[in-house]
């Protein structure tokens, strides 16, 4: 295991406390750091208020979680007893979650993993492997515990709510983990004609609002969002088009499993519709 610096001495500049490295007052000393006393993590890189209070004796700014950064974050990652950056996306996962929940000791439970299920007349243009009718089977499957999402949240200790917001046919009754809040049975075919109507939209994303909403008056402090539903890959890939400016060909993949002939539709449907209402986004995004 390195040590935090070849001409640190143990004992004297640093120790070892429940895995991280804690430095003493005599390594500030050494170094002319303002914040001449025992940190876990330290802040001499900070602003000059930081260091006042290091300095004063009170809790740094970092550890109040006031102020926090991800600079902040990664300083206190870096003073584990493990090479810096060596847990990879997991340490910009922990920067991120450390950053929103304002400190250094996140929580992740109680967790929610909320999918949005619906169904895209797109399909009928043959951007797909799959039939439209998948999509209510993966409904089922997930109401049954059986999908591997499911399975995942199950593994994981994660509370699944589905949220019926378009699937084709009459919504099923809400339930422990499915609520019904459907705009319409399925969009519109979008190669043809607008998906949504503005007010269809609209009301759908008031459906994430109150998802949110419910989230925040239930306690749960992570919230994973997703959506299924067959065709789902092509207004997504328009969606980015528009938003990024990228071409077609960039931002089209096979989604689940689908060939060159279908994947050539599936460009040819995003780069057409992409070119049509690209002029409307300056005006009115929605």
């Amino acid at each position: 295991m390195n040590n935090p610096g070849t001409e640190l001495v143990e004992g004297t500049d640093y120790y070892v406390e429940a895995g991280r490295w804690v430095f003493t007052a005599a390594y500030h000393r050494k170094r002319g750091h303002c914040c001449a006393n025992v940190c876990r993590h330290c802040p001499f890189g900070n602003s000059p208020a930081d260091r006042e209070k290091a300095a004063n004796g009170s809790t740094p700014l970092h550890d109040s979680g006031i102020g926090m950064t991800p600079e902040h974050v990664r300083a206190h990652l870096d003073a584990l007893v493990k090479p810096p950056g060596s847990l990879g996306r997991l340490e910009d996962l922990a920067v991120r979650l450390c950053v929103v929940q304002r400190t250094l000791a996140p929580r992740t439970t109680p967790r929610r993993l909320v999918l949005f299920a619906a169904d895209h007349g797109v399909v009928a243009e043959g951007v797909t492997a799959w039939p439209a009718e998948v999509t209510r089977l993966m409904v089922d499957a997930i109401i049954s515990g059986g999908a591997a999402g499911s399975v995942l949240a199950a593994a994981t200790g994660t509370a699944l709510r589905l949220i019926d917001v378009g699937v084709a046919g009459a919504g099923l009754p809400d339930g422990p983990v499915h609520l019904c809040r459907k705009v319409r049975a399925g969009s519109r075919n979008l190669a043809q004609e607008p998906a949504l109507t503005v007010e269809e939209f609209r009301a759908a994303v008031a459906v994430g609002e109150e998802q949110a909403a419910d989230a925040a008056r239930d306690g749960v402090v992570l919230v994973a969002a997703g959506e299924m539903g067959i065709g789902n890959s092509t207004p997504a890939s328009c969606l980015t088009a528009l938003l990024t400016g990228s071409p077609a060909e960039a931002v089209v993949g096979p989604g689940a499993g689908a060939g060159e002939e279908v994947l050539a539709r599936k460009r040819r449907v995003v780069a057409d519709k992409v070119a049509l209402e690209r002029h409307y986004l300056a005006d009115d995004p929605v």
